[in-house]
């Protein structure tokens, strides 16, 4: 029986490392569509001003090659509107940051599964009933996750291993009272 409840206690810890790495990985995701939407809104502002500049040096000075220069310039703004998907960027983020929140509930349940283990409240029977379904919510609501860049994947796992330098602790995604069994079968 203990060695169930060691076993179901470290399947429960490696479930909530998962889902944290999972729910950043779907914030950082989110985050890069809203760096996109900026980045797309700064380019538009800057090369209308440098239009806009243009056109209104070459009222004062005569020169063919800022005219062209203007023109050119002229057509930067056109092609970022033809091609701005900023509509779909704010749904995607909206999308990501949503799945993000589902991922955490999911750890936020195994968090509590993870302290009937640590503090014997429940058998191991109904832990493991529990733990059961929780990994077939996970790969349900994994099969309906947005796909994720590898950018956003290596966001992830820098923001991660960050806090876990900041921390100076191996396994800060588990509330440090959970991290062992406390009260015997």
């Amino acid at each position: 029986m203990k060695n169930l409840q060691l076993k179901q206690h470290e399947e429960v810890k490696g479930l909530i490392e998962d889902l944290s790495f999972k729910a950043e990985l779907q914030l950082k995701q989110s985050e890069l569509y809203i760096r996109k939407i900026k980045a797309v809104k700064a380019c538009k502002i800057i090369f209308t001003s440098m239009v806009l500049t243009g056109v209104t040096v070459s009222v004062f000075i005569n020169s063919d090659i800022l005219k062209i220069l203007t023109a050119i310039g002229a057509g930067v703004p056109l092609v970022l509107s033809s091609l701005d998907n900023t509509a779909d960027n704010y749904k995607l983020n909206s999308i990501t940051y949503k799945d993000s929140e589902s991922v955490g509930e999911l750890k936020e349940k195994a968090i509590s599964i993870l302290y009937d283990i640590t503090y014997n409240l429940n058998s191991v029977e109904n832990i493991q009933k529990e733990i059961d379904k929780l990994n077939m919510r996970r790969k349900k609501l994994y099969k309906e996750l947005t796909i994720h860049s590898k950018k956003a994947e290596k966001l992830a796992s820098k923001s991660l291993t960050e806090n876990l330098e900041v921390t100076g602790e191996e396994e800060y995604l588990i509330p440090k009272e959970l991290r062992e069994i406390q009260v015997s079968v």
